[in-house]
């Protein structure tokens, strides 16, 4: 098989599959991810889940909206302090920690397992399998997750973190809960009684109703053979987030940059899902732009832009950054050079974060001319042009009161787009005014809903994933 485009991810080289011959396979296999959403959301009046009809009425319509050309996997937004009273407040959230990993959508079929990332890319992979004879259906399993590879190991594994299709049902109308159990119960159970029943030669069927039997079994082998191995990742209540941060997250042996909050009665649907709520740290937050030269007049007088995406816009002016020096002009000169030698030009995705202590020269400028020349919010490369000087005064006044810009924390080349115009600015105002873990930690309305109101709230339980639990409820 022909490759053309690889993806770097944890222990694994990923080749995408560019074959001509193999091109129809992969319209066939969007297409069925479109059908699939479709589908779905034509069947939204049987989910399971609680809805209010506001929230049912805009679930629809993103369903509607899926096509076979973009992504259709849901999007987490970044956690701003009204979420703790109002969104958290009146409805039940299971929260992980947030792996510092790939993204994938994981496709498995009869006779392929298949990883597909936000650039719509698929690639063909090797990973762990059950026995699927007997299977009527083309399209097995279908999940979201990412990729890893822990500190110390030589096997990369794929952790599960919701999932669409299990065992050939569609199971995106359940509850978040109710999904986890099921590819609890349907898929990592029996992968992992079968890794062990190959290896002892017992009968699978001495342990399909013995849980704990299958608590006990933990990992069975180290040496996956270049084969991905598929996990599901802990899940806890939102009021056990103390423990997760205090007594998970430090034993893990991967990276981990926050936790993920999702509302239980929340069906899977695509898009940026407002049910989904990432935290991170004030340190880590950041937003992924399109970096694009606007102008330069010599080696350290350039004028770089950071653009965000809009329906109307896909390349929409959100904010410009400066290099203090010639060195990094220079540098992603070079890389969008590079970028635009491709057969199809390819934008250059950078991952920014906002640093309120930032004072160099050219900033400070950019920064008085946003306040005294620019009439909107945001800035136009015309004006820019025409009115920005690079030889203007800056006073000790100034670097004190206009400081603050974004710095480039590394280039996305998992991504060719960047976030929208919305998810910037909510991210802005999560980094200047941060929630922190204790914020959420003793956020009374979390609290209340497993304490009513004139009653002594009990000693917290330890964590206990609820992916792990015994047949309850």
């Amino acid at each position: 098989m022909e490759s053309t485009s690889h993806l770097e991810s944890p222990g694994v080289n990923l080749s995408g599959i560019t074959d001509r011959r193999q091109m129809h396979f992969c319209d066939h296999i969007k297409n069925f991810l479109t059908n699939l959403f479709t589908e779905t959301g034509k069947g939204l009046a049987m989910s399971q889940c609680r809805m209010t009809e506001e929230m049912r009425s805009m679930i629809t319509k993103r369903f509607e909206n899926v096509n076979a050309k973009t992504f259709p996997g849901a999007q987490p937004i970044s956690m701003q302090r009204d979420h703790l009273s109002d969104t958290m407040a009146g409805s039940r959230y299971l929260c992980c920690e947030k792996t510092d990993g790939v993204r994938f959508l994981c496709v498995i079929t009869q006779t392929r397992s298949l990883l597909i990332d936000r650039n719509y890319n698929i690639f063909d992979v090797k990973m762990e399998r059950l026995n699927l004879d007997g299977f009527k259906f083309e399209f097995i399993h279908v999940f979201d997750g990412e990729l890893i590879k822990d500190r110390g190991e030589d096997f990369t594994k794929f952790f599960i973190f919701d999932a669409l299709v299990v065992n050939g049902k569609n199971i995106m109308n359940l509850t978040f809960e109710n999904r986890l159990r099921t590819v609890k119960n349907k898929v990592i159970k029996k992968l992992r009684i079968q890794e062990y029943c190959e290896i002892t030669c017992d009968r699978a069927d001495n342990y399909d109703d013995d849980e704990d039997e299958f608590d006990k079994l933990g990992d069975i082998r180290d040496d996956s053979n270049g084969i991905i191995k598929i996990y599901l990742k802990d899940f806890f209540l939102d009021i056990q987030t103390k423990d997760l941060w205090e007594k998970v997250i430090p034993k893990l042996d991967h990276g981990n940059d926050g936790i993920i909050y999702t509302m239980n009665d929340c069906p899977y649907y695509p898009g940026t899902c407002s049910q989904i709520i990432k935290w991170k740290p004030a340190f880590l937050n950041s937003v992924d732009f399109n970096l694009k030269l606007i102008t330069s007049y010599n080696d350290n007088e350039y004028i770089w832009g950071l653009y965000a995406r809009t329906y109307e816009q896909p390349e929409f002016l959100y904010d410009c950054i400066f290099f203090e020096n010639a060195e990094e002009n220079e540098k992603w000169r070079k890389t969008i050079a590079q970028m635009s030698n491709h057969s199809e030009e390819k934008p250059v995705i950078v991952e920014c974060a906002f640093n309120s202590d930032l004072d160099y020269d050219n900033l400070i400028r950019f920064n008085k001319y946003k306040r005294m020349s620019m009439k909107s919010s945001y800035p136009r490369e015309d004006h820019l042009k025409r009115d920005f000087k690079f030889d203007s005064e800056v006073s000790f006044t100034e670097k004190k009161q206009l400081k603050g810009g974004w710095i480039i924390e590394r280039q996305r080349t998992d991504k060719e787009t960047p976030n929208s115009l919305r998810v910037a600015i909510n991210i802005k105002a999560t980094i200047m005014d941060p929630v922190s873990v204790d914020d959420i930690i003793n956020c009374p309305e979390i609290r209340a809903k497993y304490c009513p109101a004139g009653m002594k709230r009990s000693a917290q339980a330890p964590p206990q994933s609820v992916a792990k639990r015994q047949k309850t409820e």
